[in-house]
């Protein structure tokens, strides 16, 4: 049975607004990190802040299918956290899943600043 008044977006972003003005800085630097992790049949995508060596939970959600997240799912999932941030600096930390020419033009094109991990076979050029 589904709730439609239970959503993320209705319960718990106003509880991380409300935490966001209380402890943080407007203008102040915030780091995200994003992560997908895989347990037998569940796939789960996840955005969490980094706060004092701990990550909160800021966004989730299930991923239709097996394996890594595509350019189009993590730009959604991000889309519904950065208007929680649009009185801060947001930078979005990844590893090596989220490491793409796409997904950091994507980032670059939102006005995030991010640093992702790259795999040890890949080298920078500037």
């Amino acid at each position: 049975m589904e709730i439609p008044q239970l959503t993320i977006a209705l319960i718990w972003f106003p509880l991380i607004t409300y935490w966001l003005t209380t402890y943080c800085s407007v203008g102040q630097t915030i780091s995200v990190a994003i992560d997908r992790t895989q347990w037998g049949c569940i796939n789960l995508f996840t955005i969490a802040l980094i706060w004092q060596k701990r990550a909160i939970p800021l966004y989730w959600c299930l991923l239709p299918k097996l394996g890594s997240s595509n350019l189009q799912e993590q730009t959604l999932a991000l889309q519904q956290v950065l208007p929680l941030f649009k009185e801060y600096k947001l930078i979005v930390l990844g590893e090596r899943e989220f490491c793409s020419v796409d997904w950091g033009n994507c980032l670059k094109a939102m006005g995030v600043s991010f640093c992702l991990r790259l795999k040890k076979n890949h080298c920078l050029e500037t």
